[in-house]
């Protein structure tokens, strides 16, 4: 058996790839692009975690609240929430619980009464005593002997006394009736004005009209024009070492819009919640609270609008 010599050749042409589908490229760049999502999201997470300061806060606007200086009823209301007010001018009327008037007149009433009285058994007397006087006259031209006259003699003292009496009551009851037209009224006594002490706006009205208002109970809340404005921030107890007066924080109110402020003040210890958490003995939600002022005028008045309101802040650390 015999074999034929073959040739072999080397070739230098380019021997291509193999061919690549369209959903092989699509996989290949959703891996390459959620890798990307990844570094950036956690780039940005530690960037914020590490390099920013955030917290919440809440917008401040300095009110007055005007309260009752004694116990009484509302009887008048003259303003509405969100009137602008001057000075002086009369914001409501509050009666007093004590009508000392009304007692003293109470005294003079119960003389005068017992005055009346006496006069009227008086004028009894009197015609009483005038008719024994006629029956006594009888008897005496009947040349009678009566016990009429005993007794006509009892009711002529006894009618000398009453005239006293009331003589000594009357000089009484003009004696209380000047002193009580001399004398100064106690200012429990009187009706209780409630005037705006400057010029600003009734942001709340806390009582009604014909409402009990106790001593010291609050009646209204005004804002004084051009009143000062900030906000009392809460940050993290471990924030303390990063922050510093006169710091600018960036404010973002519940809207997403956004101001500038600046630290004015810092508590180093605060208790942002009515009831304290405790872990380990140690109070988990203490923090620091810092006073933030507006930078100017205008962001002042844009913080007025969002009153009480929850607002975030932050800071850079760069």
């Amino acid at each position: 058996m015999k074999l034929a010599n073959r040739k072999s050749y080397l070739s230098s042409l380019p021997e291509g790839s193999a061919p690549e589908s369209l959903f092989s490229k699509i996989v290949r760049w959703f891996y390459f692009l959620v890798l990307i999502a990844l570094v950036v999201y956690f780039g940005h997470y530690f960037f914020e975690k590490w390099m920013k300061v955030k917290g919440f806060g809440q917008v401040v606007v300095e009110k007055v609240l005007l309260s009752a200086e004694f116990p009484g009823t509302i009887t008048q209301l003259a303003i509405v929430e969100g009137q602008h007010v001057s000075a002086g001018q009369l914001l409501a009327v509050q009666n007093s619980v004590q009508n000392c008037r009304q007692s003293l007149d109470g005294g003079l009433m119960k003389i005068k009464y017992q005055i009346e009285m006496k006069r009227a058994r008086l004028q009894a007397l009197q015609q009483s005593f005038r008719q024994q006087s006629n029956q006594i006259k009888m008897y005496n031209a009947l040349e009678l002997n009566s016990r009429k006259l005993a007794t006509a003699n009892d009711m002529y003292f006894e009618i000398a006394l009453l005239k006293r009496e009331l003589a000594v009551q009357q000089a009484y009851l003009r004696s209380m009736e000047q002193q009580l037209n001399n004398q100064q009224p106690d200012p429990l006594c009187l009706d209780n004005q409630i005037v705006a002490p400057f010029d600003g706006v009734i942001k709340k009205v806390l009582k009604a009209e014909h409402e009990f208002a106790d001593r010291a109970d609050p009646i209204m809340a005004i804002e004084q024009k051009n009143s000062e404005v900030l906000i009392e921030g809460y940050l993290s107890k471990y924030e303390l070492k990063n922050i510093s007066l006169e710091q600018e924080f960036s404010i973002i109110f519940p809207d997403d819009q956004t101001s500038k402020a600046k630290i004015d003040q810092i508590v180093t210890t605060a208790n942002a919640f009515s009831e304290r958490k405790w872990k380990d003995y140690e109070p988990i939600d203490t923090r620091i609270m810092v006073r933030l002022k507006p930078l100017n005028g205008e962001h002042a008045e844009m913080w007025k609008q969002y009153d009480l309101l929850r607002v975030r802040i932050k800071a850079s650390l760069l």
